[in-house]
């Protein structure tokens, strides 16, 4: 029989627990370590991501042969990181948790906290994090 490849194809979302970037512990926000600090992000196989990757596409064929600079480039990954963004999990700024699109992305727009927004896009582009289990 031949290779069934239904048992590759991947799930629509994902959770990605955070991590310390100082310490590369799993954030919880518990100290009985029940509560994790996670960012639920929809994956390559999955219309939110189809549809944010191109509407980024169809924005850059408008711009046509300008030159693009790197703070566009920025401003698209960021905004292709917030379409990507189910929700964030036990995760507040300054005792409000993250729960709309606008504050999702002022987090991934901080710099301050460009540690968190690179977990995020390293798990997105990592496509095992998406595989059946």
């Amino acid at each position: 029989m031949a290779f069934n490849l239904n048992t590759l194809k991947t799930k629509d979302t994902t959770a990605v627990h955070l991590r310390n970037p100082a310490t590369d512990e799993l954030l919880f926000d518990d100290e009985a370590k029940t509560k994790p600090v996670q960012v639920h992000i929809y994956g390559p196989g999955s219309t939110a991501y189809r549809n944010a990757t191109l509407e980024m596409q169809n924005r850059q064929l408008k711009r046509g042969k300008k030159q693009i600079s790197a703070e566009v480039l920025r401003e698209e990954s960021i905004d292709l990181l917030v379409a990507c963004t189910a929700s964030f999990e036990n995760l507040a700024v300054d005792n409000v948790e993250v729960v709309t699109k606008e504050q999702i992305k002022a987090v991934y727009s901080d710099p301050q906290l460009g540690w968190l927004k690179d977990q995020v896009d390293s798990a997105l582009g990592d496509i095992a994090n998406f595989l059946q289990k």
